[in-house]
This record gives structure tokens, sequence and C-alpha cells, in this order.
């Protein structure tokens, strides 16, 4: 499990998704590529029609400290519900954002 790597639980399978090379490209060089960006805009926004992640009821967040165990759970309460796992910002990149006087999504 790695940077640009997703796991993806949905009707009790797991998936590895990995960002194609196109898609990664997209993003200005100057800027830090975060997986939950990516996910918020390219799938939640534009496929699922999410326009706003911290306000919208359809989304639920699970404590990474939970686990893969907990995400299983939480998704295993209804037959509509679909798990993402992210990989962590690393330290690194959480520096730059704030350099930048960016925000985390």
């Amino acid at each position: 499990f790695s940077k640009h790597e997703l796991v993806m639980y949905v009707h009790k399978e797991w998936y590895s998704l990995h960002w194609k090379k196109e898609v990664l490209a997209t993003s200005p060089k100057n800027r830090v590529v975060l997986d939950a960006t990516l996910l918020n805009e390219l799938v939640l926004r534009d496929i699922i029609g999410i326009q706003d992640v911290r306000t919208d009821t359809r989304i639920s967040y699970v404590d990474g400290v939970k686990g893969l165990d907990g995400l299983r759970k939480t998704t295993n309460e209804s037959d509509n519900r679909i798990g993402f796992m992210l990989y962590p910002v690393s330290f690194e990149d959480l520096m730059l954002i704030a350099d930048a006087g960016e925000s985390l999504p």
C-alpha cells in the first residue's frame, strides 16, 4: 500500500486501485498530488456527483486507526456503500502544502 494507491471495498470484495500516469500528469508540476484530492475531484465529484465532501450527508469517515476492519464493518452496514482507504499524507508533502499556503482537502 503506497502513495497513489487506493484500497476500495464494495459488495464484500477488496480492490487495489492505482491512478493512471495520465491522471497524475494532469496536475500542475509545482503542486503536491494528493490521493484525497484526486478521489474528491475525479471520483466523488465527477462520477458520483458529490460537490462538497465536508457537508454531503452521503459521505462518512472512518478513523484511520480503525484500519481495514473498521472500513469493512462500516461499509457492510448497507449494500449501497463503497469504502475507500487512502495512503497517509507524508510529512514532506504536508510541509510542501503548508509552505505553499494551501490546506489539505
